[in-house]
């Protein structure tokens, strides 16, 4: 059967999924849009924190490049 996707009103959808039951949910458009708005903005701000962290790294592995810091030879 797969995924059926359906108009419920102007402002929701339902999703009926088959996954050996029967599943069925309903989706409020001001919600999904919402919810889409503030997934962006914590993508972006984990983005943004993992960049730091990156930076820092990166000025530490240069700094032990200065000094003459290497990784020890197996």
């Amino acid at each position: 059967m797969g995924t059926i996707y359906e108009k419920v009103n102007d402002t929701t959808i339902r999703v009926d999924e088959d996954k050996q039951v029967l599943s069925s949910k309903t989706y409020n458009i001001t919600f999904l849009k919402s919810q889409r708005v503030q997934i962006m903005s914590d993508a972006s701000e984990y983005a943004a924190k993992r960049q730091v962290e990156l930076d820092e790294v990166d000025t530490l592995i240069a700094e032990c490049a200065k000094l003459g810091v290497e990784e020890p030879i197996i």
